[in-house]
């Protein structure tokens, strides 16, 4: 795995719903678990699909990019009362492009008016939060609609 160098977690609110979880026991920290892993995996793989890919003019002397989009990792979650998954990416300049608004949208022009020799044609700042926060405005649901699916299986 690559050194780390930004990630978001994604994990279960502390309070209330561990409370609940605990409750129902281990079927319900496998499913659980389980939803984590694909959110991280889904958030990721929007996130790789966002990330910028830097492109080189031809002749330019400098190699074409997507190490970034390569360096994407998820740490997947483990059944237990507070499961937790990592995304993230592992290049050391991930986080100031995440961060830089004119993200894939420069043209190849610096803002002093300078040609780039290589630069991003596509993708878009905060490549990772995005996918990330949409994710959080279902959390809750997805998780409950998993919960429900597997004990109602159970109890069949």
């Amino acid at each position: 795995m690559p050194t780390k160098t930004f990630e978001m977690v994604i994990e279960t609110p502390p309070t209330a719903l561990q409370a609940k979880l605990k409750k129902l026991g281990s079927l319900s920290h496998i499913a659980v678990a389980q939803t984590i892993n694909q959110i991280a995996d889904n958030v990721i793989g929007d996130a790789q699909e966002l990330a910028p890919v830097r492109k080189s003019e031809p002749n330019a002397g400098v190699p074409s990019g997507g190490a970034l989009r390569r360096s994407a990792f998820v740490e997947h979650a483990v059944p237990s009362a507070a499961p937790r998954a990592v995304v993230g990416f592992g290049v050391k300049y991930g986080w100031p492009v995440h961060e830089n608004p004119r993200t894939g949208k420069t043209g190849g022009v610096s803002p002093k008016g300078r040609r780039y020799k290589s630069w991003a044609r596509t993708g878009q700042w905060h490549f990772l939060e995005v996918p990330f926060n949409l994710a959080k405005r279902t959390f809750r649901r997805d998780v409950g609609r998993i919960i429900a699916h597997e004990w109602a299986a159970f109890l069949k």
